[in-house]
């Protein structure tokens, strides 16, 4: 039975004192040579954790000993392994059931490469956010964090808060962080159903689509026109400036739209975190 108490007495010249347990009982011989993992040296006051053995003599001493202080460390440092094991595991089946969706024909590649460019945003703006912190600059918002964890960077936020030690002790922001995974999951989960489908074929693949035919066509314009300028038919300083204008107009729609939509997303997580608060 391991008991907790208080150093008393402590002689430190010749490496022994006593321990009184919290709430009263025996008090115990102490030696310097009992500690196990010891960080430093007792003194008077520390609270330890110990064994209590009876000796020949009637008498009780400490056994096993370790400061409790070392001791709830210790646990932290533990809890904290295995729970980023279980979120690197998480993170691997996830990888897994999305390529598994997506050779499947249930999801297109673009969702993947979503949660690829995302995470790789997220983990470097918690890099800048942890250098800004450092040196005393302009800080991310958090929401703009949750922000990307929101709209699919969720594993490379994760890997960021462990790699960097970045926003990983602070409950609050952690709590909305797991929210906003799960927000995610759900909608992804939602993409599988019929009304998902309809909303992925109908609205986000066109969009792709037109953007990646929009290029396609500009490119193939010009190079066809490029031709003709080689055989003096055209002045392609004419022509190009128009198609890339056309072709931009339509991709700054599309990012004007994005723009609204994530500023209305940040809007709501700051919302969430009023309430959780």
């Amino acid at each position: 039975m391991r008991l907790q108490g208080k150093v008393l007495n402590w002689n430190d010249d010749r490496g022994f004192g006593f321990v009184e347990p919290n709430g009263g009982g025996e008090r115990a011989f102490v030696h310097i040579k009992a500690f196990k993992l010891r960080s430093r040296r007792p003194i008077n006051g520390d609270v330890i954790i110990y064994e209590l053995v009876r000796e020949n003599n009637n008498r009780y001493k400490a056994t096993n000993i370790q400061f409790a202080r070392d001791t709830e460390s210790l646990n932290k440092k533990n809890n904290a392994y295995s729970t980023n094991s279980l979120g690197i595991y998480f993170i691997l089946i996830f990888c897994v059931a999305l390529l598994a969706s997506i050779f499947s024909g249930k999801l297109p590649l673009t969702v993947a490469g979503l949660y690829v460019v995302m995470s790789l945003v997220a983990f470097i703006t918690y890099a800048l956010d942890k250098s800004a912190a450092q040196n005393a600059r302009w800080r991310t918002p958090e929401s703009t964090l949750h922000m990307f964890s929101l709209i699919g960077g969720w594993p490379g936020a994760f890997f960021a808060q462990n790699m960097l030690r970045h926003k990983s002790s602070k409950q609050e922001f952690k709590r909305v962080y797991k929210i906003t995974v799960l927000l995610n999951l759900g909608a992804l989960i939602w993409l599988h159903t019929e009304k998902g489908s309809l909303v992925l074929n109908n609205v986000l693949s066109p969009i792709t689509t037109r953007l990646i035919s929009s290029s396609a066509s500009v490119r193939n314009i010009i190079s066809i026109y490029e031709n003709r300028h080689k055989q003096g038919q055209t002045e392609l300083y004419l022509v190009r400036p128009y198609l890339w204008v056309c072709f931009n107009v339509e991709l700054t729609q599309c990012i004007l739209m994005l723009c609204c939509f994530l500023r209305v997303l940040r809007y709501a997580i700051r919302l969430c975190q009023q309430r959780l608060s």
